[in-house]
Parts: C-alpha cells; sequence; structure tokens
C-alpha cells in the first residue's frame, strides 16, 4: 500500500477529502517513514541484512579514537567473514550502525541555464 493510499484513507476516515489534504498526510507519513529507517540500531540487536555502505559508531580501538564513519557490510553469506570492513579491514570495534539517508539530487548548472 502506498502512502498516498493511506493518506487518503486516513483523509476520508477524518472527513477531508481534498487533495491538498492527501497530499499533506502522505508527505508526513513519507517523512515518519525515512526518520524511522534512520534510527540507530546496536549491533547486539541485529545487523544489516543486504550487503552495501552504512553509517556506523565505533567505540575506541587500541590506537584511535571512536567515530562515526562509512563502512561497508560485506559477506552477508559467510559468517566467519560477515562484519562492517573499512580500508579493506574488518572492524570489530562498531557498536551501532544505520541505513545511510537517502540523497538528495541537485539540479546541474545546465539544466537550470536551460529554463
Amino acid at each position: 500500500m502506498t502512502a498516498e493510499r493511506v493518506a487518503r484513507e486516513i483523509a476520508e476516515h477524518y472527513g477531508f477529502s481534498d487533495d491538498d489534504c492527501v497530499e499533506y498526510i502522505a508527505k508526513k507519513l513519507a517523512a515518519y517513514a525515512a526518520t524511522e529507517r534512520q534510527q540507530w540500531v546496536a549491533c547486539s540487536e541485529r545487523l544489516p541484512e543486504k550487503k552495501g555502505k552504512y553509517l556506523v559508531s565505533r567505540q575506541a580501538g587500541k590506537y584511535d579514537d571512536p567515530r562515526t564513519e562509512i563502512q561497508w557490510w560485506t559477506h552477508v553469506d559467510d559468517p566467519w567473514r560477515r562484519g562492517f570492513y573499512s580500508d579493506g579491514e574488518q572492524d570489530t570495534n562498531v557498536t551501532h550502525w544505520m541505513e545511510l539517508p537517502e540523497r538528495e539530487v541537485q539540479p546541474s548548472a545546465a539544466t537550470t541555464k536551460e529554463k
């Protein structure tokens, strides 16, 4: 079910039928869903289900400070090698992770000049 359809059902339930109301509710639902996706997840609770880049928070290691950075989650099907990787090395100090936010696409300068 799409956000627009859910929004339309909510609007109709409360007696609103105009498209502006439905659009407003759909935007709020989409923002809420994006916020829910962008929450820190403890590695002890759950690990990513698919390989890709994730934002991670890591505790201090022997030679470095705690930090937040983007790392690869890979080897999903291999429990011996599965993990977060930075610079080709597995990072065992990652404590939390979250999906990267959606990238907003900006119009290019060439596209802007054409208008």
